[in-house]
């Protein structure tokens, strides 16, 4: 079984909206999380990981210097690349997107960002799993924020209804959890913030 953990983003002064996340076997995520949660561990020690804290050394980072929280930002880039297989992301400017279809009434698929970014993230996924070798069902496994947990459903539903997904690929719809308790997702937080 392959997992995919994604976070969601937002850069407010660029107006995009981003989706993002690593890829994996679930028996790797088993040792990235051993490994993860040791380098949380050391100086300076964090419960868990958020990008937008490590990069403006506030939250668990408050009172580290500049170079103590890229250290630990660094260690912590390295475990992915030892763990994750790949990595997806896909994004959009909100205001662009609504330029452009507002108009289209008829398409459910079209009126929502969401649904553009979960297609592209899950579409650009499948195009390139025997590229990188990857083959078997995914698992999608969200940041579950409570503002944007019925949008990421909504359009998962909508292009579930269109046929999108194989059902040799995707077996089921996603699951939400809590990034604080789940390491995987901290790591998705990086890409997508970053």
């Amino acid at each position: 079984m392959l997992q995919v953990f994604v976070d969601e983003s937002e850069s407010v002064g660029d107006g995009i909206y981003a989706m993002a996340g690593y890829i994996s076997t679930a028996e790797n995520w088993v040792r990235f999380i051993g490994e993860w949660e040791e380098v949380k561990s050391r100086v300076p020690r964090i419960e868990s990981f958020k990008f937008s804290e490590c990069i403006k050394q506030k939250g668990q980072f408050y009172g580290c210097s500049e170079d103590a929280s890229l250290d630990k930002m660094a260690e912590l880039y390295d475990i992915i690349g030892k763990h994750a297989l790949a990595y997806v992301t896909s994004a959009v400017q909100p205001k662009k997107y609504k330029e452009v279809f507002s108009g289209i009434r008829e398409q459910k698929v079209v009126r929502s960002s969401y649904a553009l970014l979960l297609f592209t993230l899950i579409t650009g996924l499948m195009r390139h799993m025997e590229t990188l070798g990857l083959n078997g069902p995914v698992e999608f496994i969200f940041d579950n924020q409570v503002m944007e947990e019925w949008k990421v459903l909504d359009a998962w539903y909508i292009l579930a209804e269109a046929g999108v997904f194989p059902e040799s690929i995707i077996k089921s719809s996603p699951i939400f959890r809590d990034d604080k308790k789940v390491t995987p997702l901290q790591a998705a937080d990086m890409l997508a913030g970053s």
